[in-house]
């Protein structure tokens, strides 16, 4: 069997009398943690640091923290009329449209804290939820996610 010859045989090394470079570490545990101190501080450090934008590559700073009574309130906004057609749904999708809608919510909350709110983003949020729905009619989608919209962008003109 022959040895790697670019594998260094410390133990060789040893008995020849050359000395093995200190790296500073007595124990695999004290490197161990090391290691993971640093990947904390690399984390911690992403952390506060803006994020460029895709079609400018400017910097911007991170989302403001949303407010739940925000978001709260875009729920609502977003389930008005739509509870007949919620409870005919199977409970499998209940879960998703419910889940969907929450998460829309939020992304409709970040838009909003912007300093230019694009209402176009905010319709094609809306009718990505209403998607979830079985047999949705296109039309009625369509003025659904409108009228949603509509009410969400004042709700942010009165806020």
């Amino acid at each position: 069997m022959s040895e790697d010859p670019k594998r260094v045989n410390f133990e060789g090394l040893k008995k020849e009398g050359t000395e093995i470079p200190d790296f500073g570490f007595d124990r695999k545990d004290q490197k161990i943690e090391t290691v993971k101190s640093d990947i904390k501080k690399i984390d911690e450090a992403k952390e506060n640091v803006s994020m460029p934008t895709e079609k400018t590559g400017e910097a911007q700073s991170l989302p403001v923290q949303q407010t739940s009574s925000e978001i709260k309130d875009i729920e609502n906004i977003l389930e008005e009329d739509l509870g007949e057609i919620y409870f005919k749904l199977t409970p499998e999708k209940q879960t998703e449209f419910k889940v969907k809608g929450e998460q829309t919510a939020k992304d409709i909350s970040l838009l909003m804290q912007k300093t230019k709110v694009k209402a176009k983003k905010i319709i094609e949020l809306i009718k990505d939820w209403l998607k979830v729905i079985p047999g949705i009619n296109k039309f009625f989608l369509e003025q659904e996610a409108k009228i949603k919209a509509d009410k969400i962008l004042e709700f942010k003109k009165d806020n």
